[in-house]
């Protein structure tokens, strides 16, 4: 019975239909000298930004990033590029529309302010845990983007009705959003998470002006307001200075602490100028402990790692096995930190003296690391690719190397690796440098360089 409730929570959880939302991300600058005032970078969608932690978006799906800016340059052409952002280098983005003019207004006029919009394809290809670096001509930004199959939980930011503060604001206050909060649909105080973060925007116009404006956070307990620990300098989440009866927009992080008791609070928001004039609101949030990964669930995981094991086992005969030659990695940030003792393809055709394996196109080859590791791992991560031009074309691989090695990894301890890559029909009948990379949280990793050849069927024509 347990089994098909858990059976019949995946059917639900596939048809249910999430809310998404663009938020504005925290970003890197670049090094050296800044060309451009980067104002914000919202990417659509990512409810994650109001936690601080990196934007979900699909395989096969679009997400739009979006930059407010003011350019210190002219420019009658504008050139763009996406790239993935590694240690000692980056890899170009295929298929990147390079023309930035189309999706911001040229000619590009010195210290006027200006959006850049571009939806970005997430191909289905692309590994996790990517570092996204968009470049157009003298700015850049660094946004992570991690990758996921499957959606686990349903994200919304809601508008909720404010109360009055125990004194009378000096502003007009629009709208107060709170992400995420479903519950504001129906008017209910939001349901926060100990330990997690939620983003609160207001929506204003003061009343008042200031040159440093300060952001004061706190729950009223009887005749006391006891501190909720935000940044008490508002600027650096809204426009300074601040210009009465100019609207305007604050956005800020409020971390729900695990040491604040399981209650509805009264959160008071106030922010003011040096003169004691200030724009004030409060909300309701009740704060709930998270939920706990549930036996059931614990047990599902186990057994569908047991039933794929056994299918690996059973696919594993009767297959041309062969130790194939192979090369470390030639880049920097590829460093192999393992002992690796052998590496075997299988089936392996036409291999004879040393020459690369013949993999034939729609097929598949188990490939099957024997390493010992130099390093500690909870979780692996798999990235797999090969060189395109002077581009990283990385291949459909399951990112999880968890499922195909054991976990925890534990340095010293030798271990094995197999991982049943499938040769795309859409290929190009060519040799390929497959680069292999398994790597932990720290970006310690495992990597080397084998060489495949892809080759039609027989009742294939190679044209």
């Amino acid at each position: 019975m347990k089994c098909l409730e858990t059976v019949v929570s995946f059917v639900l959880l596939a048809l249910c239909l999430h809310v998404v939302s663009g938020e504005v991300v925290n970003f890197q600058k670049c090094p050296g000298e800044e060309k451009c005032t980067i104002h914000e970078v919202s990417i659509t969608p990512c409810p994650e930004a109001a936690e601080g932690t990196a934007c979900t978006v699909y395989r096969g799906a679009n997400v739009s990033i979006t930059f407010d800016f003011t350019p210190k340059f002219a420019a009658d052409e504008l050139a763009a590029d996406v790239s993935w952002a590694r240690t000692n280098f980056d890899l170009p983005f295929v298929g990147m529309d390079t023309e930035a003019c189309k999706h911001t207004n040229c000619p590009v006029v010195s210290d006027n302010r200006q959006t850049y919009t571009y939806n970005l394809p997430i191909k289905k290809e692309y590994p996790p845990k990517v570092i996204v670096a968009v470049n157009m001509k003298y700015f850049q930004t660094v946004i992570s983007v991690v990758l996921l199959a499957v959606c686990l939980h349903t994200v919304a930011a809601e508008v909720v009705i404010p109360k009055k503060c125990p004194f009378e604001p000096k502003c007009k206050i629009h709208e107060v959003t709170i992400t995420p909060c479903p519950e504001a649909a129906e008017g209910r105080p939001c349901t926060v998470y100990r330990g997690r973060k939620v983003n609160v925007t207001l929506d204003f116009t003061p009343e008042f002006a200031a040159t440093e404006l300060t952001a004061l956070v706190a729950w009223q307990k009887d005749a006391y307001f006891i501190p909720l620990g935000v940044d008490s300098n508002a600027c650096g989440y809204t426009e300074c200075p601040l210009v009465a009866g100019n609207r305007t927009t604050y956005s800020s992080i409020l971390p729900i602490k695990k040491t604040l008791p399981l209650q509805r609070y009264d959160v008071f928001w106030q922010l003011s100028n040096g003169n004691e004039e200030n724009c004030c609101f409060m909300v309701q949030l009740r704060v709930k402990a998270k939920n706990k990964p549930t036996e059931v669930s614990v047990k599902m995981k186990y057994f569908q790692k047991v039933i794929f094991a056994m299918l690996l086992a059973l696919h594993l005969h009767v297959v041309s096995t062969k130790v194939v030659n192979f090369t470390r990695c030639p880049f920097a940030d590829f460093t192999a930190k393992c002992k690796i003792h052998e590496i075997s393809i299988a089936p392996c055709l036409e291999a004879e003296e040393g020459r690369p394996c013949t993999i034939y196109s729609g097929r598949k080859a188990n490939v099957t690391l024997d390493f010992t590791p130099e390093f500690a791992a909870n979780e692996l991560t798999a990235l797999v690719g090969w060189e395109q031009g002077s581009a990283f074309a990385p291949l459909n691989v399951d990112s999880n190397a968890c499922g195909y090695t054991q976990c925890p990894v534990i340095s010293g301890n030798r271990q094995t690796y197999t991982y049943r890559l499938p040769m795309k029909k859409e290929l190009p009948l060519q040799h390929y440098n497959i680069f292999w990379q398994l790597s932990n949280e720290k970006e310690e990793s495992c990597c080397f360089v084998i060489q495949l050849r892809v080759k039609a069927k027989p009742n294939q024509t190679e044209d």
